[in-house]
């Protein structure tokens, strides 16, 4: 079951950066509603995180996200921002983990039988909660698949934006090379030429 929005398709990507492949880009899109370096935040209220969860066909229009529920967005956002720093090399705040793990404690997962596969893990319930559970259910079918470590946050400290490492050899550091990248390796020429 992909999470899609009537008509079948994904919100449009605005990100000068590719979108991942499948629902793995809700995953990132998700993570990306917080631009660190630009300083701004998609979901500042619970009608931010519901206008969102709807426009990416997570939750139905009538659902109500109480103020807590936000409370647990952000902090499974940052978690999984924190997951994906990781997967580029580096830890940043083992508090977010914390956070993660909190926002994980009560989902609404269930395993169902499944006659291609045996059995499948599945989103259930409504609401932040169900919406919640199926990011995670993403997550968990792209560690099983391999695409999860191809979901990075950039290097560079003051942008963390969420890209997917298209590279052969898995080996992308930032977001972009344009931007970031050309940036970081400025920095690090300066430093060189300091010592």
């Amino acid at each position: 079951m992909a999470a899609k929005r009537e008509g079948g398709e994904y919100p449009a990507w605005t990100s000068s950066v590719r979108p991942a492949p499948g629902d793995l880009r809700i995953v990132q899109a998700f993570v990306n509603t917080c631009d660190l370096e630009k300083k701004t935040d998609d979901l500042r209220t619970v009608g931010d995180l519901a206008a969102w969860l709807c426009e990416w066909g997570l939750i139905d229009p009538d659902s109500p996200i109480a103020e807590s529920e936000l409370r647990q967005a952000l902090e499974l956002r940052e978690g999984f921002r924190e997951l994906l720093a990781n997967n580029n090399g580096y830890a940043r705040n083992s508090e977010r983990l914390k956070a993660l793990e909190r926002a994980l404690g009560d989902l609404p997962l269930r395993c169902l039988p499944e006659a291609r596969h045996g059995l499948r893990l599945a989103a259930v319930g409504s609401g932040w909660p169900q919406a919640a559970a199926r990011m995670l259910t993403i997550a968990m079918l792209a560690i099983g698949d391999g695409s999860w470590k191809r979901l990075k946050a950039c290097r560079r400290d003051d942008c963390q934006w969420i890209f997917f490492d298209f590279s052969k050899n898995r080996s992308a550091r930032w977001c972009a090379m344009a931007g970031c990248g050309d940036l970081m390796k400025a920095r690090a020429y300066r430093r060189r030429k300091q010592s």
